[in-house]
């Protein structure tokens, strides 16, 4: 896996830390709790959003359902089209 890669992939796992973060701790900020709602909405809703699409690329790469929905809510499409 390349460098490149790793660096993309990191971007949705430091939203889902953002968010676990924000549950364990939610901020008084007004900004801090904004841009904590945007999070919820890019990583669950738009990851949720490309499952379909990752189903039919994982497929083609031997990958099983459950692991690429697990790895699409996880990492987007920063998993799936880097197969």
């Amino acid at each position: 896996m390349s460098t490149r890669v790793i660096l993309l992939r990191a971007i949705p796992v430091l939203g889902w830390i953002y968010l676990v973060a924000g549950l364990i701790r939610p901020s008084g900020n007004r900004l801090a709790r904004a841009l904590w709602w945007i999070d919820v909405v890019l990583s669950v809703g738009a990851h949720a959003a490309q499952i379909p699409a990752a189903l039919k690329e994982g497929r083609a790469g031997g990958h099983s359902d459950v692991k690429i929905a697990a790895m699409t809510m996880l990492l987007g499409a920063t998993w799936w089209r880097t197969q």
